[in-house]
């Protein structure tokens, strides 16, 4: 992801096209930082490579899983509450998709609870439980390897997934916060919104796949004038 989304904002920076803000949607949050210019390329690339690692020990120290549940937020987390089945909430995505995760087990009756209640959910392939605190180890280790990289001042806004604010300037902050972004949910749906606030009418989806075009879409799809396009459409 990280060598395709970098390879993707050099070849738009031919055409003219440059972003006036970034943002991404989990590991897309590294991207976003290296392309602000917070990071070199070869810092992007290096911790790339640290993070996936981390991530694949995670999921073999602490074997996890995750679903989307077609619904929003707020009712998805109603909904494990009641059922307390021992899945949370890991991302907010939009008003049509939210992601759980936990164990294998508390995923497994999550789906099967959260259909009694009226809610389609299905698993999604991974092995861990990310962006809870399940990855509470790996976070830590991840924060070791964020304390060897320097990080520069952002030339553009970067929204936060952890937040749904704008980063913060100072290199230390930024590496608290990704350590953060590792084990808190990813607050996309609220990031999208506070970028439209602050007046963000193009978005432009720098990566593969659409996936993100389309939650976007559908979070400001009462919007006037905004428009959701990605650079990877087949056609």
């Amino acid at each position: 992801l990280g060598t395709v989304e970098a390879f993707a904002t050099q070849l738009l920076e031919k055409f003219g096209l440059v972003p006036g803000r970034t943002a991404g949607h989990s590991f897309g949050e590294y991207t976003a930082l290296w392309a602000a210019g917070c990071l070199t390329l070869h810092d992007l690339l290096h911790l790339s490579m640290r993070r996936g690692q981390i991530a694949a020990r995670g999921s073999r120290d602490v074997p996890g899983a995750m679903a989307a549940v077609a619904s929003d937020g707020a009712a998805v987390a109603e909904a494990l509450r009641q059922i307390s089945s021992g899945a949370t909430v890991a991302n907010f995505n939009s008003p049509r998709q939210t992601i759980i995760a936990g164990s294998a087990d508390d995923i497994e009756r999550a789906i099967a609870e959260l259909g009694r209640l009226g809610l389609a959910a299905r698993t999604i392939p991974v092995t861990a439980a990310f962006h809870t605190t399940a990855m509470t180890s790996a976070a830590a280790t991840l924060a070791k390897s964020l304390s060897r990289v320097a990080f520069g001042k952002a030339k553009i806004p970067v929204s936060s997934n952890t937040t749904g604010q704008t980063y913060p300037a100072e290199a230390d902050e930024i590496r608290t916060l990704l350590a953060r972004h590792l084990v808190e949910p990813v607050q996309f749906e609220k990031q999208m919104r506070c970028l439209h606030s602050d007046g963000v009418r193009l978005f432009l989806e720098v990566g593969p796949g659409s996936v993100l075009t389309k939650l976007v879409r559908t979070i400001l799809e009462k919007e006037p004038g905004v428009t959701a396009l990605s650079v990877d459409s087949p056609g």
